[in-house]
């Protein structure tokens, strides 16, 4: 299946988005208040984080086929007392996330909860980790996801040829819980860098897949 390119998808959402925002302003002021509080205290930086996540959230919407009602009737969801924990859980990671990639990802796990009731344990992993996780921390994990496994063990990857930048990513990666540790181990002095791509790596890389249009070129550099 073709990727749809960043125009096509920004036609796709555009719609989505004015309803959750529509939808968040009208009936969940309590919730959508908070990026203006935060925008208060830190800067109005926070709200545009803010649009980061709901374009998340469109975009599940818009690529699930969902109508109009469907969508103010998941919404609503959002401030139902039994999903405070994990939406307290989302927002925390948001508010205080270090990149719009990460923010947009949330959205989509966010839509995801809202209509499926329910978030698997990877999905509670990648929500934690992206609140730690840069931008380029992502794109260079989409990058080692193409690395091939070795021969003799389809788990693991092994790169020989690697920057100090890379040993550090990797490993901030792995101890976020979305890259798998090998075996053997990464032997800080060794020369080549070992790791597995686990369920958890599995999934990010597939919510990378549909929003990386969005937010990195055609060259693989993250838009400002």
């Amino acid at each position: 299946m073709r990727t749809k390119t960043k125009n096509e998808i920004k036609a796709l959402v555009k719609p989505y988005i004015e309803i959750v925002n529509q939808v968040g302003e009208n009936t969940l002021s309590p919730v959508w208040a908070i990026k203006d509080i935060l925008g208060a205290v830190y800067s109005s930086q926070k709200q545009i984080h803010f649009q980061d996540f709901v374009e998340g959230i469109a975009y599940y919407f818009a690529t699930n086929s969902l109508s109009d009602d469907d969508v103010r009737a998941l919404m609503k969801k959002v401030s139902d007392s039994k999903n405070y924990e994990t939406m307290t859980n989302i927002l925390d990671s948001v508010f205080f996330s270090h990149g719009k990639i990460s923010r947009a990802i949330l959205g989509i796990i966010t839509g995801k909860f809202l209509h499926d009731d329910m978030l698997d344990y990877e999905d509670m992993v990648i929500i934690s980790a992206l609140k730690d996780l840069f931008d380029e921390d992502l794109n260079q994990f989409w990058r080692y996801c193409s690395f091939k496994p070795n021969a003799s063990d389809d788990r693991t990857s092994i790169m020989s040829h690697f920057s100090a930048t890379d040993r550090l990513i990797i490993e901030k990666l792995q101890n976020a819980g979305v890259l798998g540790r090998d075996l053997a181990g990464n032997r800080l002095g060794g020369a080549m860098l070992r790791f597995e791509l686990t369920i958890v790596s599995k999934k990010l890389r597939t919510y990378l897949e549909a929003i990386r249009p969005i937010f990195v070129d055609e060259r693989g550099e993250i838009n400002e």
